[in-house]
């Protein structure tokens, strides 16, 4: 009985910091410490812009950067919040508003690579999450975008794509 009861405490602490191999909220363990300071760091980075430039990113940083009461800014950006980080949403809300600056980021909880690459778990976990990924860099490049800035904590990240001046 002793050892069932520390079996489980030993379990709950584990959990706090291993990451499972299947989709999982953030807010299940410590990821979701590593995603806010990442949305932090972003946010403070898109601040240094000079000017009013037009953002688009997803929630929760498209609304964590609209306002200071989240304490992620010190002045309210301009954003405008995308309907997904999919190339093609972001290519649409670019022709309809000309963007100056898209923030991709993780989302968390994503199954490992060898999950996705064996067709029955990657039609069950399709069932139950979105499996379509974010913008890739190339998709980005076509959009007439360029990678400024990188952030990675843990598994977790967030790219700033500024773009392109000719």
């Amino acid at each position: 009985r002793v050892a069932s009861h520390c079996a489980l405490i030993a379990s709950l602490l584990i959990g706090w910091f291993v990451n499972p191999p299947f989709p999982f909220p953030l807010e299940d363990n410590l990821s979701v410490v590593d995603f806010v300071r990442l949305q932090e760091d972003a946010a403070h980075y898109l601040e240094g812009f000079p000017g009013n430039p037009l953002i688009a990113t997803v929630w929760p940083l498209s609304v964590a950067t609209k306002t200071t009461d989240y304490g992620y800014v010190s002045r309210p950006l301009n954003v405008i919040q995308a309907s997904s980080q999919h190339a093609a949403d972001l290519a649409k809300l670019d022709l309809d508003h000309r963007l100056d600056i898209v923030v991709l980021f993780s989302r968390g909880g994503s199954p490992p690579a060898f999950m996705l690459s064996v067709h029955l778990w990657r039609n069950l976990i399709a069932r139950f999450n979105d499996l379509h990924p974010q913008a890739s860099g190339e998709e980005m490049t076509a959009l007439g975008f360029r990678l400024q800035q990188r952030f990675e904590g843990g598994e977790q990240w967030v790219e700033i794509y500024l773009r392109n001046r000719r």
